[in-house]
Formats: structure tokens, sequence, C-alpha cells
């Protein structure tokens, strides 16, 4: 049975999100204008788990199985020691350190580390260039997708340039390696210092050393890299012990967390299931996969790129689509014409378009476009894709006299594929259009951030450069992704959204914070209409009637169990099997998933790690390949297994060579 998995999971990006239930109480709620003010019953809002290692030694003691002991004390004085690191003569800014004495790291030899910016030391190779710790849900991901490594302190880190005392130091002497982060801001706290180090020993053992730190978020831990065994949760303040060959990483978050499903179903027990969207400000800053997120609840349209799929009852919900969360409140301007006030949203011209833009995921921008290079992974247009300035990115993109090109438009409108695929308008509205490929030479050539511009960049007007033009019409993507259906003439075109406002348990929202809201709401009714080219429209006021409906109850995520929601196999003759399974996990701690097949004859079923697109995320949808499925093979049997050991059973019933099968039992 062991020969079943044929590669690791591709994790699907679209569906995932942080979710969870409302538990017995329902959340209070104070109903002024069309806000609906929402105070916090303890399940909307998970509680900061910041890093508890300041002035903390954690030392890691290699065992005789592979494994390592763990205990925790006093830290030892943090002078600056070592060569100073210059990341940015290094090649993809890690520097590659070869060790005078060769390190011992899952009982495996290295002559080489790697030094990561940004609180990492990998081992052998450094992590991949996609690995990224621009943002709290990429953290987990980004460290356990490479080679072996250690977490010291994983997060935005931001070593300053130049000889100036401070930043990352290297010390080879005593015959152990050292590594210290002296006095390194993070980009939260922006600008504020954090001491640690790292200190390698020839016989294994890992001291990490911590001083003042004015950064409490972040992963630590180690991982024997990608070839490991299993993924277990941790806190270091508590000195566990770590199995072989298991990554063992403590994920500390300094904000709150905003679980949607207990968000939406806190709504449901004040108004009707009326609305298809859902939008939540915040009175205090949040954490989530991106400061801002949006999540789709279900889908019926075809040809958009999206899978068909209906997560509406853990949401409490038969009509909900969509959930957008913007954060805190006071990261947007009073105006919300006007940009807004936090600078790592200055790309955006007001906060009606960051508003747009999360709408607009409900549909965008999955239409197939990463395999053509239209879009990333992420559901964002290319940079270099003429999308007429849409809100989901791309730009109005002109092409100069003297064969470069130049964009002049940035956020702006839904474009004409954006109507299309929203199902606004018919095909032959679309024009043609093009993408520039093998961009370069961009002038300036760095965005507002001093971020260095490329397809992924956040949309821009204003930019000049060159590259190669591949016109593109509406066929090339239809032909990967079929027509939309249903199409302009019998799609939906009005939808309503509700407004809410969610303030911390004993906290009161004050007029001004509701009236901001209130300001928002109204204006993006007009504004969605307009971006639309009047073709669809969208409601922004509370249902007048509250009367007595409540959520759903789902007793399978209100136990903490993970729940297998949705799932489907297709396998050929020849034994191969393409599985996909939508789950729900009310911890968001989901980190392994067990396979057999009915015709294994009582072998063992085989584990696969799943905790590096899991963990985090309370929905999401899981992809994977079979091989070598027994042709006499009626059933899949899995089960979905959480870092507490909780364990959820489903039967996957297996249809006949090249027919879909859905789940027979849960």
């Amino acid at each position: 049975m062991r020969s079943i998995v044929q590669k690791a999971l591709a994790l699907l990006p679209l569906l995932a999100a942080a979710v969870a239930l409302a538990g017995p109480a329902p959340a209070r709620a104070l109903d002024t204008s069309n806000v609906l003010v929402l105070e916090d019953d303890g399940t909307i809002l998970t509680p900061a788990d910041p890093v508890p290692l300041a002035g903390k030694r954690l030392t890691f003691v290699p065992g005789a199985d592979g494994g390592y002991a763990t205990r925790i004390g006093p830290s030892r004085g943090l002078l600056r020691r070592g060569t100073p690191v210059d990341f940015a003569a290094q090649m993809d800014g890690v520097a590659r350190i070869a060790l005078a004495t060769p390190v011992t790291f899952f009982g495996e030899k290295y002559a080489e580390i790697y030094v990561h910016p940004q609180g990492v030391v990998s081992f052998g190779a450094p992590l991949a260039a996609t690995a990224r710790a621009d943002g709290s849900g990429q953290l987990l991901s980004g460290v356990l997708s490479g080679p072996p490594a250690v977490a010291v302190l994983w997060n935005e880190l931001q070593p300053p340039s130049g000889n100036l005392g401070r930043g990352v130091f290297v010390d080879q002497s005593g015959g152990a390696v050292m590594v210290t982060w002296y006095q390194t801001p993070s980009t939260r706290p922006a600008g504020q210092p954090n001491t640690f180090r790292l200190t390698l020993a020839a016989d294994g053992t890992i001291d990490l050393d911590y001083g003042a730190l004015a950064t409490r978020w972040g992963i630590v831990g180690v991982s024997p890299g990608s070839a490991r065994d299993g993924v277990k949760m941790t806190d270091f303040a508590g000195a566990p012990k770590i199995a072989a060959r298991t990554a063992t990483l403590a994920w500390y978050h300094d904000l709150p967390q905003l679980n949607e499903i207990a968000l939406a179903r806190a709504v449901y027990a004040r108004v009707p299931d009326r609305f298809q969207f859902l939008t939540a400000f915040t009175t205090q800053p949040v954490d989530g996969p991106t400061p801002v997120w949006s999540t789709t609840v279900r889908n019926a349209d075809r040809g958009i790129g999206m899978p068909i799929f209906d997560h509406g009852a853990v949401f409490g919900s038969s009509t909900l689509e969509h959930v957008v969360v913007m954060n805190d409140l006071a990261l947007y301007a009073d105006d919300p014409t006007k940009g807004p006030a936090a600078a790592g949203y200055a790309y955006a011209p007001s906060t009606l378009a960051i508003l747009a833009h999360e709408v607009g995921h409900r549909w965008l921008a999955y239409a197939g476009a990463s395999e053509q290079g239209l879009a990333g992974p992420d559901g964002h247009w290319s940079y270099v894709l003429d999308t007429g300035a849409s809100f989901l990115g791309g730009n109005d993109i002109r092409a100069n006299p003297d064969g470069s090109f130049s964009t002049t438009g940035a956020m702006q409108t839904y474009g004409p594929l954006d109507r299309y695929l929203m199902g606004f308008a018919r095909a032959n509205e679309v024009p043609p259009f093009f993408i520039v490929d093998d961009a370069h030479d961009f002038e300036p050539p760095a965005n507002h951030s001093g971020e260095a511009l490329g397809p992924e960049s956040h949309p821009e007007a204003g930019v000049r450069f060159q590259g190669t033009r591949r016109d593109l019409t509406l066929d090339d993507v239809r032909a990967r992704i079929g027509d939309r259906q249903p199409d302009a003439q019998s799609a939906r075109t009005a939808f309503r959204m509700a407004a809410v406002l969610v303030v911390p348990a004993g906290g009161r929202a004050e007029a001004a914070q509701v009236e901001k809201v209130e300001r928002i709401r109204r204006a993006f009714g007009p504004f969605f209409r307009e971006a639309t080219g009047h073709r669809a429209r969208l409601a922004t006021w509370l249902p007048a009637s509250r009367g007595d409906a409540s959520p759903m109850a789902d007793p399978l995520l209100l136990a903490g169990r993970p729940r297998l929601l949705d799932g489907s196999v297709r396998r050929d003759a020849s034994g191969r099997g393409e599985v996909v399974l939508d789950y729900a996990d009310f911890d968001g701690d989901l980190t392994s998933l067990q396979v057999t097949t009915d015709a294994a004859d009582g072998a063992p079923p085989v584990t696969v790690d799943v905790a590096q697109g899991t963990v985090g995320n309370r929905r999401g949808s899981l992809s994977f390949v079979l091989r070598d499925l027994p042709a006499d093979a009626k059933q899949l049997q899995l089960a979905l297994v959480d870092n507490r050991g909780l364990t959820s059973r489903a039967t996957l019933a297996l249809a006949s060579s090249g027919a879909d099968a859905q789940i027979a039992s849960r």
C-alpha cells in the first residue's frame, strides 16, 4: 500500500481561509443604522499568542533516537560578535557559509549552512526563492517547503544594509558556529530592534538565545526538511520532546485572529440569511493570511476557473457566497474615496477600490490564468497584463511607438475580461488584449515601497518597461476553462452585502467608528454599479426584518474534529487516481491524512503530511495523486488527523474507470 502515494500534495490556495464556529453563547449585537456591531464572545477573535522567549535560551539536545530533548532557561548576554553579513552582495539575498567544523542536524552531517536575513538558517541548500515571510499566512509553508532548517525567529525581519553595527553576524570561533541577529528590525513593529542568536555545536546541540525582542510574532523551531515523517505544532515554553524526522514548530501571533465562520454564524443569529456578501471591519488590528483577505463560500458558476462547491452549511447560510475581512478600520482614511491611511496600501487609490478588489475575488482571477502567465497563483492579474486598469491587478497598458510599454491606469474599474467572468458582459464585448512577456528595464525600477517591479507587483500607473507583446483574445481563455455559465443573459446581477464592525469582548464601538463604516457602506453600492459598467448592483442595507433564523448546527466542527466536506476521485485504466478533497477544521490544525482502500488486505494506511498547506487554515482543499489503485478496490478510506490527534473518517466510493466518485458516507 505504501506505493500508492505518487507525489506530495499540491495544495490549492483558492479556498484556503481561516474559519471557526460560534460557541454556545451568541455574540452580542448592537444595531446602529445599517451597520451591524458585534461584540466578540470569545469565538470571533482568537486571543493573541505572542513569542514568550525574550530573555530566554531554548536548547535542543540530540537524542539516541534521532530526535531532540528541549529545555528552556535564561539567556546569556548577546553581544555583537563575528563578521557582518552583506545580504545585498549575496545571490538571491541568502548567505552561504562554509563551516570550519561540520555540524549534525537530525542525524545528518552538514558542511555548509545558508543564512536567510528573515531569521532562518537552512542546511545544505537555501530555502526556495518562493519561500517568503511577508505575511503571517506565508510563514509555515515557507519553512517547511524545502531543505532542513532552524527557524530562529522567522518573520519579516529587515537587516539594515551597510556596516552600521546592526544586522546579522556570523562567528565560527571555539568549534561552534554562531549566527546573531543584532538589533535587527522587523516590519511589525516597524523600525524596532530585535536581538537573538543561533549556536550550532559540532555534536548537534542547538541553542537559541533571545535578548530584547520588539517583534512578538513568527515561527520558531526545527524541521528536517521536505523528507520528513510529519509535523507537530507546539509551544516551546513547555520544553517539548521532538520526535525523529518530525518538524516541530511554534507559530506565535502578536495579534488576535479573526475567524470568518464564527463571525458569519454570529451575524445569522441577528439578521436573516438574505445576503451574498459579508464585509467585516474591526476596531483593532487582527492577524490573517494577508492584511486584507476574502474567502469564497460557494460557487455555482462554470467557466471562471473555480471549482463548483457549496460550503454554506459550515457558515450557517444557504445564501452567503463570499466573506471579506477589511481588518482594522484605522487602516483607512475617513473619506472612503481617498487612499488608505496605512502606508502598505499606498498603491490603492481608495478604500472603495480595496473593497472592490476583495469583492472581485468572488469570481476573479482564476480563469486558467496562471498556466498562461496571465495571473499568479494568488488570484491577481499579472502586472504586465493589459486589464483595462482592473481592481484585481494588471494595468491599463499602452504600446509605445518605440516598442516600449507604459502603464497609464491602475485599479480603476472591473475590466472587460473581469465583467465577462463575473457574468456581467457577453463574450463579444471583450475586445482583444495583450500581455508583455519577458518584461524588463522598468523605469522607475522600483515601486512606491522600494520593491523591484515585476509581473507580481501591485498595479501602478506611470511606469515604462520593455518586453515582447503577446496578443490574446477571450477565446484563448475559454479554450482552457470553457464558456461562462450562466452567461450574461441569465447570470445574477443583483446582490446584497451586510457590513459588520467587530469590537473586542467588553468593548464598545465609538459613534465615529460606526459612522466611518456607514460612509464606506453607503458609497460602495454606487461605486460597484459604476465599476461594472452599470451591469450589476449591490445593496448594502441590512434586512429590515430580523426574524428568528439561527445558524445551522455543526456538531463535528464544534467538537474540534476535522471534517471532510466534499471529495472526488478520477481513476484511469492504469490504476492512477486523482483525488480532490475539501475539508474544514475548527482549530485550523489539520496535519495529516491517512489513506487506504478496501482491497488493502489489512495493510496499514499511508500517512501523508499535509501540514504545510493546512495549519492555520480552517477550510481548504487538498489535491493529490494515487498510483497503483487495486482494480478490485471499491472504496477509498480516508482519515483526517489534526495536531491534537483528533480524527475524522470518511469513505469515498470509487467509481469505474474515467468516472467521478463522490463521498458515500461521512
